[in-house]
């Protein structure tokens, strides 16, 4: 009866165990003792067969490597370098963009600036960094000539502010079509029948107004290799008053951009869009063993490619046998292209070395392994018949030792399924299975805590999202929201809008009267998103309104607030703000931007454009900062619109960004439309653009427009 009663049962979990570890045992160790013999020996065989055909053939493959890796690397140098290059070119071209736009604006407001007159260049020291200003030969003095003179003057701190911030520029000189002479340098060699308005860089840029123009490289009258950057300026009548212009010395890019990669490759060189080399880190030394050799086909056709702009690599005779790997890129702003030379030379021979060391590795090898075959067999064996042995001890005694606890733990599991929290189960011993049931035990009293917290913590959550609520609808009404603002004013429109990303935010906008004719247009972003922005938000936007209605200018108002803000910022945020102050009887917007995005306006031609104004220090960044205006001038019908990060820095699902272009194109689709309307073009471009994707911060955006 008692044996029919086991034969029910089934087997136990220590003699399943058992039976289980005993045939994985001994068929894996069979297995791999077999497979082990065999391997070995074929090992053995497969390696003398294959000695010599092996060395060859890593060394081949070696070599081969080794070059396609070089080529790739110096392909890469090449354009990174290319690419640094033509950083450099931008970054000047937007500098005598910046210095033209200076000019024009001096031009147009002629009262808000003194100036002097510049020495002589023949009245000056050589060396010292300073403005020189003289009238050409051809020129007819004047009163008015004069005071045209004193006014480029004007340009001095902006022009010394390129010329560092560029570093490689030689000067900053001014040409006025009435023939005024102008230049910022450190030297002061002057030609008395020089005439800038004769050159080819002062006509070249005449013939494309308003457009940075770079010349071929020339050697200019002092014998050196340069390449001028040249732009027209405006006075104002808007007419094209002049040339601004600053000469490159082609050397000096060598020397500071080109030669920092000379220790690792063995030439660097420049070829301009005819094919030929302008500039080498050899100079002219044509012995190097990594010169070029314009003589050879492969070459030729390389300086061909690079003068048409292409990107890659090719091989090319040095002489003596030598044979050297060029790699190049273009170099868009100049139409230069950028080459890097590597002797092939230097990474085939590792391919030789590597080869002897393979081929005395492998004859010792061969010999350890004809010892090693015997020993591996013997142990092989042994190992296999303790290790069964071992397993069939150890698989008892330890199947024992887990059977009870997992038993224990198993008719706890049960008893608190049924609801019973207060179960524990009997721990004894440090190994897992004591940790489990320590385990066991903690989590039912972790379960009983949490049933007791879980009540408690949906209460207080319940009661923030209440306070977040009340906090969001105080934020919104601390905002103008009814609209039209000033329904009795037919001389302006506006609208404006915030969605913030949370139940508060740190974006907001504010308009107000000044007085009768003035409106104070206010966009700012604070910091970080939430309550702490929010708080930072409404303290900024006091400020910011409290000084504004004071009448002073923008600029002032940002400083004065900045400043405000600067004396209690313990939690060390910042605030990004535009502040236009409005005319409303002439359009004219009296501007100061504090780190702020850039503002989109109406043109002359009916259509919105991103308008690139010069931004200060954040506010609260840093105290006594300085900031500057400058102004807007809109006519009836043309409008301005301003907003914050979120609008550019909106992401769809895939993390692209929203874009400053694609707000243009939504505003530019019906431009004549109301501030109201165009306001609702942009937020359901933008819906369309993120297609439910979240949004992760606030979007914030007002629109003015001039009627009268």
């Amino acid at each position: 009866m008692r044996k029919q009663e086991e034969r029910k049962k089934g087997l136990s979990v220590s003699a399943k165990i058992l039976i289980c570890i005993l045939c994985i045992s001994i068929g894996f160790s069979s297995i791999l003792f077999v497979s082990a013999s065999y391997m070995i020996n074929r090992l053995y065989q497969r390696s003398l067969e294959t000695q010599e055909s092996t060395s060859s053939t890593i060394a081949q493959g070696g070599a081969d490597l080794l070059i396609n890796e070089a080529t790739n690397f110096l392909e890469t140098t090449a354009v990174l370098n290319a690419k640094t290059l033509n950083e450099t070119f931008i970054g000047i071209a937007d500098e005598l963009r910046t210095l033209s736009l200076t000019l024009n604006r001096i031009y147009k407001n002629p009262d808000n600036y003194v100036g002097y007159y510049p020495p002589h260049p023949d009245d000056t020291e050589d060396g010292v960094l300073m403005s020189r200003s003289t009238i050409v030969g051809s020129a007819k003095h004047s009163d008015k000539l004069m005071r045209e003179q004193r006014l480029i003057s004007n340009i001095e701190d902006f022009a010394a502010s390129t010329y560092e911030d560029a570093g490689v520029l030689r000067m900053v000189l001014i040409g006025s079509q009435t023939g005024i002479f102008y230049r910022y340098s450190d030297y002061n060699n002057f030609t008395p029948t020089y005439d800038p308005r004769h050159r080819l860089w002062y006509r070249d840029a005449l013939n494309k107004p308003d457009t940075v123009v770079w010349s071929n490289a020339y050697k200019e009258q002092y014998g050196n290799l340069v390449i001028t950057c040249s732009i027209t300026y405006r006075n104002e009548k808007d007419e094209i008053a002049g040339v601004i212009c600053s000469d490159i010395l082609v050397q000096t890019l060598i020397d500071t951009m080109l030669n920092s990669v000379n220790d690792s490759y063995d030439n660097v060189f420049l070829v301009d869009n005819h094919g030929a080399v302008i500039a080498s880190s050899l100079g002219d030394d044509k012995s190097s063993p990594a010169a070029l050799n314009p003589a050879d086909p492969e070459m030729i056709d390389i300086l061909r490619a690079m003068s048409r702009g292409k990107t890659g690599y090719g091989f090319s005779a040095a002489g003596n046998d030598r044979i050297n790997c060029i790699a190049y890129a273009p170099i868009e702003q100049t139409n230069w292209s950028l080459g890097v030379v590597l002797k092939s030379e230097n990474v085939i021979a590792p391919s030789y070395k590597l080869l002897d060391s393979i081929q005395s590795v492998t004859d010792d090898a061969n010999k350890e392994m004809i010892e090693a075959m015997s020993q591996t067999t013997i142990f092989s064996l042994i190992s296999f018949l303790v290790g069964i042995a071992c397993v069939i001890i150890i698989t008892l005694l330890m199947t024992n030792r887990i059977r009870k606890p997992i038993a224990n733990l198993t008719e706890c599991v049960t008893e608190m399924g049924r609801g019973n929290l207060d179960v524990k189960t009997h721990v004894k011993g440090t190994d897992e299975l004591a940790l489990l049931g320590h385990s066991f035990n903690k989590m039912s009293d972790d379960l009983k805590k949490y049933i007791t917290n879980l009540q408690t913590i949906t209460e207080e959550k319940e009661r923030a999202e209440a306070e977040l609520n009340v906090a969001a609808h105080i934020q919104s009404s601390m905002l103008p929201s009814i609209f039209p603002p000033f329904p009795d004013r037919e001389e302006f429109d506006i609208f404006a809008s915030m969605d913030p990303a949370k139940e508060v935010g740190g974006d907001f906008y504010d308009f107000f009267p000044v007085d009768r004719d003035h409106i104070a247009l206010v966009m700012a972003d604070v910091s970080g998103k939430g309550v702490p922005a929010a708080l930072f938000m409404v303290i900024a936007k006091t400020l910011i309104k409290n000084q504004a209605g004071s009448g002073i200018s923008p600029a002032q108002v940002l400083e004065r607030v900045n400043n405000q803000l600067c004396e209690s910022n313990g939690a060390e945020m910042f605030v990004t703000a535009w502040l236009g102050i409005v005319n409303v009887q002439t359009g004219i917007i009296e501007c100061s931007s504090a780190g702020h995005e850039y503002p989109v306006i109406m043109g002359d031609d009916g259509r919105f454009s991103v308008l690139r104004d010069r931004h200060g220090m954040v506010l609260a960044g840093m105290a006594d900062m300085k900031y500057q205006n400058y102004e807007i001038a809109l006519k009836p019908g043309q409008a301005i619109f301003i907003y914050t990060d979120g609008v550019p820095e909106s992401q769809n699902a895939v993390k692209d960004f929203y874009g400053l272009d694609r707000c243009v194109d939504a505003l530019n689709e019906d431009p004549s439309a109301s501030p109201e309307e165009l306001l609702k073009r942009v937020a359901a471009s933008i819906s369309s653009f993120v297609d439910g994707a979240p949004q992760f911060d606030d979007i914030t955006m007002l629109c003015y427009r001039q009627l009268k």
